[in-house]
């Protein structure tokens, strides 16, 4: 029986709570019958809402996706608080604590100090290594370690609704923010406590939860062969400028060759100096993601410049 080809692309999947990101790549590696499938950023088991994942030639560019802002709408609940900072440690024998008056202004007050770089504490229980162990790893061994502090960036914040003690926001922030981190510190802000009680994403980048399949449909999709539809193409899934080459240099472009003048065949978009670039062969298909070093409007004024930096080859 003959061994089916990879699949190549992006899929986008709505994971359910209760998987671990992995759980999920590896019940999409049993299904589509590869092993060449990547997460492009984990979401905590309890969470919800789009995981990309990138497969076959397209795990060369999780790195690049996983770099792209996300967005969530998150549910906040007061007077209580977590060792964990989410609900999962949430231990029911201690009492709610009393909620201070909360107004929209002052929600919205209080989330704007948030929004721009802030110094944050991981939560120690994370997958987030110390001395090359996950925290969480540590802390459930009894073992005294003080988890990190670094610099993230909210985008924005906006209070969605309030209703006592439960507040709903939605915010887009960079890789390696937390959420949970967010709420805890909020809680100590208003002197009453507070956790994680839900957490969704939304949108990485501009890939959004609404384009994303269930894996219950991914599964009944796998089993009748019609997969196809799902995957985005490397060549929709890179949407940025590019730099059309000869099928000469295509060639050669595994071994970093230098891109010249005489290489091109043409040129798709508009991008200036320092942007995000794709090399492409003459049909289209994407061999390397790099940086441009010229503007597009401006290639060929200087003979001599590097037209293109390698960041990474697909082929």
């Amino acid at each position: 029986m003959p061994v089916p080809e990879p699949w190549h692309g992006i899929l986008l999947v709505d994971k359910p709570s209760g998987m671990t990101s992995h759980d999920v790549v590896a019940k999409v590696r049993y299904f589509i019958g590869q092993k060449g499938v990547g997460h492009t950023g984990t979401l905590d088991p309890r969470a919800t809402g789009l995981l990309i994942l990138c497969l076959g030639r397209a795990t060369k560019i999780v790195q690049f996706i996983s770099n792209f802002d996300k967005t969530y709408v998150a549910d906040i609940c007061f007077g209580r608080t977590s060792p964990t900072y989410d609900a999962e440690g949430l231990d029911d024998s201690i009492p709610a604590g009393e909620v201070p008056e909360l107004s929209k202004a002052r929600l919205e007050g209080l989330l704007a100090e948030y929004i721009g770089k802030v110094k944050q504490v991981v939560p120690a229980y994370s997958a987030v290594k110390v001395r090359g162990v996950p925290l969480h790893r540590s802390v459930r061994r009894g073992e005294e370690v003080e988890p990190p502090e670094r610099e993230v960036e909210f985008k924005s914040i906006r209070l969605l609704s309030y209703h006592a003690p439960y507040m709903r926001i939605e915010l887009t922030c960079t890789k390696g923010a937390y959420v949970r981190s967010l709420a805890h510190d909020l809680g100590a802000r208003l002197g009453c406590g507070a956790y994680l009680a839900e957490l969704r994403r939304t949108m990485v980048g501009d890939y959004s939860v609404s384009d994303a399949v269930t894996l219950d449909e991914l599964v009944k999709r796998a089993k009748s062969h019609r997969l196809a539809g799902l995957i985005l193409p490397l060549e929709k899934a890179l949407q940025m400028g590019a730099f059309k080459v000869s099928d000469d240099f295509g060639r050669q472009v595994v071994n970093g060759r230098p891109l010249k003048l005489p290489d091109l065949v043409g040129v798709d978009g508009e991008f200036h100096v320092g942007d995000r670039v794709v090399l492409k062969d003459s049909v289209g298909n994407v061999l390397a993601i790099g940086t441009a070093g010229v503007d597009s409007r401006s290639i060929g004024s200087d003979p001599g410049k590097a037209l293109f930096n390698y960041l990474r080859v697909l082929n």
